[in-house]
């Protein structure tokens, strides 16, 4: 004799698949999209280390990015991988990796290092008041979000971009 059908197990089987159908289509359940991309300046790699920004137009968190020597990029919201849905404004912070930090030996061929942190704070703030002029360096205007013309619409405008500005030349 054959077992009535148990119901029960098939209800089960039917939220288990449910839920990973779920779970997939959102991105590992974090409601995250990867987004990667490259910065050039004049056509080349943004230097190593330009932040990347997003800043949300909307119910969304900031996710940040920091540009490698070869001009890629891929955000992080949270220290997670990847971007939440929506409308951003997007900045570009120069790389203040150039300016020794405090405790560095001197490279005579550059200066001296930073004799202590005030030192230090005072020199990166000069580099992001007033960016040198020149290929890689991009203009002060795309790090502020009243200024930088740059906007991306998540996931719509798909997970790998490309930010083209031109070199900083002293008058933009």
């Amino acid at each position: 004799m054959r077992k009535p059908f148990n119901t029960r197990h098939l209800r089960k089987g039917l939220a288990m698949l449910g839920c990973l159908a779920a779970g997939l289509s959102i991105g590992c359940g974090n409601g995250l999209h990867e987004v990667t991309g490259v910065v050039l300046v004049d056509g080349k790699p943004a230097a190593s280390g330009v932040q990347v920004l997003f800043l949300p137009e909307g119910n969304a968190r900031v996710a940040t990015g920091s540009v490698a020597a070869d001009g890629s990029f891929v955000m992080q919201t949270d220290q997670k991988t990847g971007v939440m849905p929506g409308d951003y404004i997007v900045t570009l912070v120069n790389s203040t990796e150039s300016i020794p930090r405090p405790g560095t030996p001197v490279d005579e061929s550059t200066g001296s290092a930073p004799r202590d942190f005030f030192t230090y704070s005072a020199a990166v703030q000069k580099l992001l008041d007033k960016p040198p002029t020149g290929a890689g360096w991009i203009p002060k205007s795309y790090a502020d979000m009243q200024q930088s013309p740059l906007r991306v619409k998540v996931p719509q405008d798909g997970t790998l971009l490309t930010f083209e500005v031109p070199a900083n030349t002293g008058d933009n």
